[in-house]
């Protein structure tokens, strides 16, 4: 349990901004996000198969997907982009591309340093540029099957 204290707060901290969010928009955001952390998911059991990268002290070893990280500020940030970029794609994809960029390099390298994760058979690049897709088809979604699906209710 000690050393699992930064998987902790890297879950918990994001949170305390979800207030500032507000209901709608967290209600409007919720199924894409649900979504887009599934996926996450997915690409994580893929990458305990292929040895893309590694967790150090995940909270949940057994598990692939990495719980901190996901359902912290992964989730977070993707309420927030929406919130702030949403119908403007432009503006929502080069959010993401500056975010994703951050992830996958900068970030990257302090989670390395901090010992949180370590990429292993996958390039700094190939990261970002699977967030940049995770990106897109999150958007996708939002606009193709939740927006419509509100709009009828």
């Amino acid at each position: 349990m000690k050393e699992k204290w930064k998987m902790y707060l890297l879950l918990i901290l994001p949170w305390f901004s979800v207030v500032k969010l507000g209901k709608s928009s967290f209600f409007r955001f919720l199924p894409t996000i649900i979504f887009s952390d599934l996926v996450i998911a997915l690409i994580s059991e893929l990458s305990r198969e292929l040895k893309w990268w590694k967790v150090k002290n995940p909270i949940i070893p057994k598990l692939a997907t990495d719980i901190s990280f996901v359902f912290g500020p992964f989730t977070i940030l993707n309420f927030w982009i929406f919130k702030l970029t949403y119908k403007r794609f432009w503006l929502y994809l080069t959010t993401n591309v500056f975010a994703d960029y951050l992830f996958a390099y900068p970030l990257t390298t302090l989670a390395e340093k901090f010992r949180v994760y370590k990429m292993v058979r996958m390039s700094r690049k190939q990261l970002f540029l699977l967030s940049i897709a995770v990106a897109i088809l999150n958007y996708l979604y939002q606009s193709l099957f939740v927006e419509p699906f509100r709009r009828k209710q």
